[in-house]
């Protein structure tokens, strides 16, 4: 087979594979996300002891991972529902815990709306009520803020955020949101992560026609004795055109 006639099938398997046009999402659009991500930060301790024994002082590192799943259905272009599911583990102090979100969200071009719930039961306490405001084009750049938004690794780019976002909705292609956020600080050996200011990153990039790949995490500002970070990663699956 000659060249020329070979070509034109190259054309169509690297249309099918990448594609070249970044096109508004049609009503019905389902996103499956699957995350894995963890990090960790400064926590006081008391070598060879516990609290109340003699002994110094010091500041080591509690580590964290989290995992789990996301939704997200527009019944219609104005209307975004998203859910999310999973376990966060603290490994220095043995807790395995469940987190989940949901939000309901009104989302026309210029502005978003939304609220919700989400809850984890683990040492951070970090459950209550979910909020989402948008100012800007949501297929361009735009400001965003996220107070316990749904998200499938809990912890990695913080539970409170303010941004630049561009790209967010419902096109596919190139998506980020980038800013500050509130995630887990420096903890004493008998007290709760207080909060620390951090910068975030959420990343995607478009990977085949129906999966994106996606990249995220944050790296502490503040938080006492040492910094928090966090890092993950995941895949996202579109259907149900």
């Amino acid at each position: 087979m000659k060249l020329r006639h070979i070509i034109p099938f190259l054309i169509i398997l690297f249309q099918q594979g990448v594609p070249l046009q970044v096109e508004r999402t049609p009503s019905g659009r389902y996103r499956l996300s699957f995350g894995l991500g963890g990090g960790s930060y400064p926590q006081d301790f008391i070598p060879g002891g516990c609290l109340g024994s003699s002994g110094v002082m010091e500041t080591g590192r509690q580590p964290f991972t989290s995992g789990g799943a996301q939704v997200d259905a527009w019944p219609s272009q104005a209307v975004r529902v998203s859910a999310s599911v999973g376990e966060f583990v603290g490994w220095n102090s043995g807790r395995t815990s469940s987190f989940y979100g949901l939000l309901g969200a009104w989302e026309a071009r210029y502005v978003g709306l939304g609220a919700g719930y989400a809850a984890t039961n683990d040492e951070t306490g970090r459950s209550g009520l979910s909020a989402y405001l948008r100012l800007g084009d949501n297929d361009g750049m735009h400001l965003r803020a996220d107070l316990r938004a749904p998200t499938p690794t809990w912890g990695v780019t913080g539970w409170s955020r303010v941004g630049i976002g561009y790209n967010q909705g419902l096109r596919r292609g190139f998506g980020a949101f980038v800013g500050l956020s509130k995630v887990l600080g420096h903890a004493n050996v008998d007290t709760l992560p207080k909060d620390a200011l951090a910068v975030f990153t959420d990343l995607t990039f478009p990977f085949s026609r129906r999966w994106d790949l996606m990249l995220r995490g944050h790296a502490g500002i503040s938080g006492g004795p040492g910094f928090p970070y966090g890092l993950g990663f995941g895949g996202r699956y579109y259907f149900g055109e």
